[in-house]
């Protein structure tokens, strides 16, 4: 009787203890919307499986005249975490290619090429909603244009934790 007793609690107790691994070993991926001057816009990905993380985001804007990609890369660090909030520091990099193309009469079609990138580091909180919903804003300093001006910097991202 002993033996099956300890036998049942040991299953009981690894069983609980591999749930709570699985659920959290679940939420390394992450889909959803993001904006930011420096993490990139669109569609986003994250993969957070420790402290560390990426995130991509890639967002393609086309229409007769203008052909746009914005893309980011950011790399995460989870400094704290919590059941509901996370302490985030990030480094942002975010490149926007872009196709112009003009009509003159006396010219013809005219195409101008242009790049950008953006960098950027700060810190941010990631608020953990209904266990899979993650609201992230982030804030920090960046440098824009091509390292033409630095400025403060602003991101959000709203992502569901698979």
């Amino acid at each position: 009787m002993k033996l099956f007793l300890s036998t049942f609690l040991f299953c009981l107790i690894s069983q609980t203890t591999l749930a709570q691994i699985e659920e959290k070993a679940g939420n390394k991926h992450a889909f959803g919307i993001i904006y930011g001057s420096t993490t990139g816009n669109g569609i986003g990905y994250r993969y957070h499986p420790s402290k560390l993380g990426i995130q991509f985001a890639f967002q393609p804007k086309f229409d007769k005249e203008n052909h746009d990609i914005y893309s980011g890369i950011s790399l995460l660090y989870r400094v704290t975490e919590n059941e509901k909030v996370n302490f985030l520091l990030f480094n942002g990099h975010r490149v926007h290619f872009s196709n112009n193309y003009t009509y003159s009469p006396v010219d013809g079609v005219t195409e101008t090429v242009d790049s950008e990138y953006n960098l950027g580091f700060g810190v941010g909180l990631e608020l953990i909603m209904f266990k899979r919903l993650s609201l992230n804003l982030m804030t920090g300093y960046g440098a824009f244009d091509n390292f033409e001006r630095i400025n403060f910097s602003g991101e959000f991202s709203l992502l569901y934790r698979i």
